[in-house]
């Protein structure tokens, strides 16, 4: 006999009883994200299969909590429907959910418990969400979002919906810098990692994005570490400066890429991620978010 998990099976027999009787317009019971180990709204409206339909659907959020604070996002961008909902949440890199949520719009959002954020109804009748989450004392490494969205069919009823799943991630160590890169200019590189003062920063630079390269346990640095790059960038102090330091009281620093004034490199992108070790025994506490910059 096939054993269902028991998220799984509340799940279906919470659907069991309102199939029929309530379409859940004024913002969905928690739980229903399809991330980590939580259903998907598919375990209560039927349709397309999942992430089969039409829309399209979005999650997007702050690449890192500088500052302390991270905004999330969900968003339907082409759909043929009139009314929307959706349901985020985070966890961190031992999955413990994140409850430090803040409203951005108290019309078309609400908070569903401590963990959850989701559609009013309001919130139906548009297509955008948004709200702002401060997580603080989490595990080290990058929080998970995940998000779920539903393209209904208006009919007041769980048959005939669409739904889709999407998720991302936001570090605790940020890495930032400005947008454009022309060739022969010197750009700063600027890092906070609030949550590891002092310890040591390695900034690598890569001409691949992807995939993201593990370093062992929660963390990988999200650029590919396997580009020709990565050494020549560390064996060139004068281009790459302060690319091995360590940061302040603050959790800050700064490094600077002087880009050689050389019509050949323009249109090369280059790729830009940090790992911070512990002073005492170079272990891995801190991966920041990865930033892409094109010579021009």
């Amino acid at each position: 006999m096939r054993i269902i998990p028991n998220t799984l099976r509340i799940a279906f027999a919470f659907c069991a009883i309102f199939v029929g009787a309530v379409a859940f317009t004024g913002g969905p019971p928690a739980g229903f994200t399809g991330g980590s180990t939580e259903a998907a709204c598919t375990a209560c409206h039927t349709g397309a299969a999942l992430n089969a339909g039409p829309a399209q659907f979005t999650l997007t959020a702050s690449p890192s909590f500088t500052g302390g604070t991270a905004t999330i996002s969900a968003a339907f961008g082409t759909t043929p429907s009139i009314k929307h909902g959706f349901q985020f949440m985070g966890k961190d890199s031992s999955s413990t959910y994140l409850s430090g949520w803040s409203l951005t719009n108290n019309s078309t959002t609400q908070k569903n418990g401590p963990n959850h954020v989701n559609h009013t109804g309001t919130g139906t009748t548009v297509t955008s969400w948004s709200a702002n989450v401060t997580p603080g004392a989490i595990a080290a490494g990058p929080v998970s979002f995940y998000a779920a969205g539903n393209q209904t069919n208006n009919n007041s009823a769980p048959n005939g919906d669409n739904i889709y799943t999407r998720n991302t991630r936001v570090y605790q160590a940020g890495l930032s810098a400005a947008a454009t890169w022309n060739i022969g200019s010197v750009q700063p590189l600027v890092l906070a990692a609030p949550t590891v003062p002092y310890h040591l920063y390695i900034i690598a630079v890569s001409e691949l994005a992807s995939p993201s390269t593990p370093l062992g346990g929660v963390f990988e640095v999200p650029i590919n570490l396997s580009g020709q790059l990565v050494s020549i960038g560390w064996s060139m102090p004068t281009i790459f400066q302060n690319f091995i330091g360590a940061l302040d009281a603050q959790g800050n620093a700064t490094a600077v890429v002087v880009v050689p004034n050389l019509i050949a490199l323009s249109g090369i992108t280059l790729h830009f991620a940090y790992a911070t070790v512990a002073p005492s025994n170079t272990q891995v506490t801190e991966v920041s978010n990865g930033i892409s910059r094109m010579l021009q």
